[in-house]
C-alpha cells in the first residue's frame, strides 16, 4: 500500500515538475485561454490533494511510470492548472477545504471536458458515487490506502485513453481538409457543368486533380462520371444503371469474386461515358439507321470511355472492360477484333448486359424488342456474339432481377441507424474505404463507427437503406 508518511523534502522541493501558482480563484483568470481538443497532454498527470504526504506518495509512484506530475494543495488552483495545461488525467482527493471534489472535478471538466477525472476518496457512498459520476464525470474511483499495482495500471489506462482521444482529434481534422479538399473538387465540377464546359475537359481536369487522392477520388470518380451521363441524358443514365445490375447479378452467377463483381457492377454504370459528346439521333436511333459516319462515331465512344481514365491505376480493370464491352466471342466485334477468353471476362459479361437492355430500348434493333423476344435473340447468338459460359448464368439473373421485392430508399444520418436495416448503396467512409457495401446489413459496430465520426466532425454522414414499400388497396381513381 502507498503510505502518506511524510519525508524530509516536501513535494515541492523533490521536483521542478510541481507548479505552485500564486492565484487561487480560477473564476476570472486565463480569460485568454480557449479550449482545443488538440491541447491535451495525454503523459501529463495532475494531483489536487490537501494533504502534502498524500501528494508525494502518489507523486514517486507516478513517476515510475515517466509522466510528468503536477501537483497542489488548493482546489482553486488545480481547476486553473487543468485549465491552462490540460491535463490527461486528473486525480483528485474528495474532500478539499474550499470546495469538494465533485466541485473540482465538474469545473475541470468544463474547462477540459477530455481530461479522466480519478476521485480519491477514503469512503464512497452510492450518492456520492452517483453525483460524482453525473456532475464530476469522474470515471474511476480509487479508495485509501492505495495499492500501487492498481494505481499505475489505473493510470496507464487513462493516459492510454487520453493519447487515443488526442490521436482521434487529429484523424478528424485531417478528415475535415480532406473533406474540405473533395468539396471544393466537386464544386469545381459542378461549376464546370453548369457552365457547359466541354465534357472531356471535365473528365481531364478530374483526372489530373484525383492524383493528389488516388484512393479517396477514385469513388468520387465513379460518382461523378456516372452523374455526368445522366445529366446529358437521363434515359442514358437509367441504362446504364440497369446495365450495372443485370451485370452484377450475372458476374455473381459465375461465381466470380467480391472485387470483380464490384469492378464489373461500376464498368456497368461507366460503360457509356464515352457516349456523353454524341448527339441525341446517334445515341438513340438503331444502329442499322444510322449513317457510316455517325456509326462510326458511336463504336468510338468504347476508346473514348477508356481515355477517361487513363492515369487512374485504380480504374486500370474498369476502363479495359469499358474498352471491350462491344468486342464478340467469334472475333468481329471492335474496336481490337479480340475473341473467346482474350476478351475480358468483365466485358463478355457487359456484352450481354448491354445488348439485353438495349434491345428493349429498341437501340440495337429496327424495333422494340419484348423481354422475352430479347432473350430469344441473344440466346440464338450464342458463340457468335456471346460467351455461351455467361449467356448460361443470364436466364437465373434475370430471375433474380424479377424476384426482387419492390424497394424505396431513405437517407439517413447515424443518429438514425437501427441493427438489422439493409445499405441500398455501398458507404464509402470518410477515408475512402468502403465501409460497406450494398446489400449488407447494418450491424452495431458500423453504427458506432458512424456516430463516432459525425461526434467528432460535427457533420452527419449520408447513408442509403432499403425500406419495403407498404402494400395496400389500390387507389381509387
Amino acid at each position: 500500500m502507498i503510505s502518506a508518511s511524510l519525508t524530509d523534502k516536501s513535494p515541492a522541493q523533490e521536483s521542478s515538475t510541481v507548479i505552485t501558482p500564486i492565484t487561487t480563484s480560477f473564476e476570472h483568470q486565463d480569460d485568454e485561454v480557449t479550449y482545443d481538443n488538440s491541447d491535451l497532454c495525454p503523459d501529463l498527470v495532475l494531483l489536487i490533494d490537501d494533504d502534502p504526504d498524500v501528494l508525494l506518495a502518489l507523486r514517486k509512484e507516478l513517476r515510475k511510470q515517466n509522466l510528468t506530475v503536477l501537483t497542489t494543495l488548493d482546489a482553486r488552483e488545480g481547476v486553473s492548472l487543468a485549465k491552462r495545461h490540460k491535463p490527461g488525467v486528473v486525480i483528485c482527493d474528495f474532500k478539499m477545504p474550499e470546495l469538494s471534489g465533485i466541485e473540482v472535478c465538474e469545473a475541470i471538466h468544463q474547462v477540459t471536458p477530455d481530461t479522466s477525472k480519478v476521485m480519491l476518496t477514503g469512503f464512497s457512498d452510492v450518492d456520492s458515487v452517483v453525483a460524482s459520476i453525473n456532475r464530476g464525470h469522474v470515471t474511476r474511483f480509487l479508495c485509501k490506502p492505495l495499492d500501487p499495482e492498481i494505481l499505475q495500471l489505473t493510470i496507464a489506462e487513462l493516459v492510454g485513453i487520453s493519447r487515443v482521444k488526442l490521436e482521434r482529434v487529429k484523424t478528424a481534422r485531417e478528415l475535415n481538409n480532406r473533406a474540405s479538399e473533395l468539396e471544393l473538387l466537386n464544386n469545381s465540377l459542378e461549376h464546370c457543368i453548369s457552365e457547359r464546359i466541354r465534357e472531356y475537359e471535365q473528365a481531364r481536369l478530374f483526372l489530373d486533380l484525383s492524383r493528389r487522392e488516388r484512393k479517396a477520388q477514385y469513388f468520387s470518380a465513379i460518382k461523378v462520371f456516372s452523374g455526368l451521363t445522366e445529366l446529358r441524358s437521363p434515359q442514358l443514365g437509367a441504362h446504364s444503371k440497369r446495365v450495372a445490375e443485370l451485370a452484377r447479378l450475372i458476374a455473381i452467377e459465375l461465381e466470380c469474386d467480391s472485387n470483380q463483381v464490384n469492378e464489373i457492377y461500376i464498368a456497368g454504370l461507366l460503360h457509356d461515358v464515352g457516349k456523353i459528346g454524341l448527339s441525341d439521333e446517334t445515341l438513340f436511333a438503331s444502329a442499322s439507321s444510322l449513317s457510316k459516319e455517325r456509326r462510326i462515331e458511336l463504336m468510338s465512344h468504347s476508346q473514348h470511355g477508356q481515355n477517361l481514365f487513363l492515369g487512374l491505376p485504380d480504374m486500370d480493370s474498369i476502363a479495359t472492360m469499358i474498352r471491350h464491352h462491344h468486342e464478340r466471342f467469334d472475333g468481329d466485334g471492335y474496336p481490337d477484333g479480340i475473341l473467346n477468353n482474350v476478351i475480358p471476362i468483365g466485358s463478355r459479361v457487359l456484352a450481354v448486359a448491354e445488348d439485353f437492355d438495349e434491345l428493349q430500348q429498341g437501340w440495337l434493333a429496327a424495333k422494340k424488342l419484348t423481354e422475352e423476344e430479347a432473350l430469344s435473340f441473344i440466346f440464338k447468338s450464342s458463340e457468335t456474339r456471346y460467351d455461351p459460359h455467361v449467356l448460361a448464368a443470364l436466364q437465373p439473373a434475370i430471375e433474380k432481377l424479377r424476384a426482387a421485392p419492390r424497394l424505396e430508399e431513405r437517407l439517413l444520418s447515424g443518429t438514425d441507424l437501427l441493427v438489422g436495416q439493409t445499405l441500398s448503396r455501398d458507404f464509402i467512409g470518410p477515408d475512402g474505404y468502403l465501409w460497406l457495401s450494398k446489400e449488407k446489413l447494418v450491424s452495431k459496430h458500423f453504427i458506432e463507427q458512424i456516430r463516432e465520426y459525425e461526434g467528432l466532425t460535427g457533420k452527419p454522414q449520408k447513408i442509403y437503406i432499403y425500406r419495403l414499400k407498404r402494400s395496400g388497396r389500390p387507389t381509387a381513381r
